[in-house]
């Protein structure tokens, strides 16, 4: 009898100490450790990002991983260019819905059915196996919380629209994708009313959300437009005075993952997009403020809405009139 659990629990350490690659077929894991190392390119911040990184490298100790953090645009631009170049860098990307939609339209991605994807709701990826929305965050109202109390705050986006707020506001110079998100819910007719009487509000016009949420933090304004939830808890946990609100519609920004086709690093670009959709990374992704589509991983984000509030993404596939959107934002924003 001692014999039998004595080999049980050998077994069940070998079983625990392969785990990390049992997933996986062995020519993959065998080429991830001729490759050595894989590089990520990523909008997500750093100190995520290095976490992240680190549990993989401790799974897999032979692959030495390196993030480059970029923001969206500079992120597509750079892909674009070595693509066309014909230097692929990146192994791994991770790109804001739209922007990643115009890098798979060019060809840009390589397919890989990942198991992982299995856990994923049907809208969180394609049927082609070509992207998963590796994370998601929430676009919502944020305020300085030594400027305004609790109940001075909106309680839906049109009254920002109200004399009382008028060069109180502060909103992204680019938030046609966020327009693009309510045109699905209210129309264009009224989307666009919203923003031009946005636009007569002398709203402070700034340029990307990190260096608003900051801002907002130092009391340039007291609210800010379509702040992103992973923003505000960041500055939260790091003492700044904000909070959030939700108001409907609730629109969420998508990040789609997805391997790049002519990838230096193929099978540890497999190994990381599998760890990443993973139970575990999931959740560590979730404890930064973002949500995710794995049907077994919950959020204290989520926990914040009503019942009956839903959640409206913005879809990689609105990349296709990306362009439009853009012009259509800047001219009612009047930011022409």
């Amino acid at each position: 009898m001692q014999f039998l659990f004595l080999f049980l629990g050998f077994t069940l350490y070998l079983a625990n100490s392969q785990g990390a690659s049992a997933a996986q077929p062995a020519s993959v894991i065998e080429g991830a450790k001729k490759e050595g190392q894989l590089v990520f390119y990523g909008t997500m911040e750093l100190t995520m990002s290095k976490k992240l990184a680190g549990m993989f490298e401790k799974k897999y100790p032979f692959i030495k991983t390196n993030i480059i953090r970029l923001g969206s645009e500079r992120l597509a631009t750079r892909v674009t260019t070595e693509a066309q170049a014909r230097s692929v860098q990146a192994d791994v990307i991770s790109e804001s819905e739209m922007d990643f939609y115009g890098l798979f339209k060019k060809g840009f991605i390589e397919p890989y059915e990942s198991r992982e994807r299995e856990a994923f709701k049907n809208e969180y990826k394609d049927d082609k196996g070509s992207w998963t929305i590796g994370s998601e965050t929430l676009a919502v109202l944020a305020y300085n919380t030594n400027l305004l109390k609790p109940m001075e705050i909106p309680k839906d986006w049109i009254e920002l629209t109200s004399s009382k707020w008028k060069g109180k506001v502060m909103i992204d110079e680019n938030e046609s994708k966020w327009m693009g998100g309510l045109f699905t819910v209210w129309g264009e007719e009224r989307t666009l009313d919203f923003l031009k009487r946005m636009a007569e509000q002398d709203v402070k016009v700034i340029g990307g959300h990190s260096q608003m949420h900051t801002l907002l933090a130092a009391g340039e304004a007291p609210i800010m437009v379509a702040a992103l939830v992973h923003g505000l808890e960041q500055k939260k946990r790091e003492g700044a005075p904000v909070e959030w609100i939700p108001l409907e519609p609730l629109i969420s920004r998508q990040f789609a993952l997805a391997l790049t086709r002519g990838a230096p690093h193929p099978n540890a670009g497999k190994l990381y997009i599998d760890f990443l959709l993973s139970k575990e990374a999931q959740q560590e992704i979730a404890s930064y403020g973002y949500t995710s589509g794995r049907k077994d991983v919950d959020s204290n984000v989520l926990k914040r809405l009503p019942s009956s509030m839903k959640i409206v993404p913005v879809r990689p596939e609105m990349g296709e009139r990306y362009n439009e959107f853009f012009k259509l934002y800047r001219k009612t924003m009047k930011l022409e």
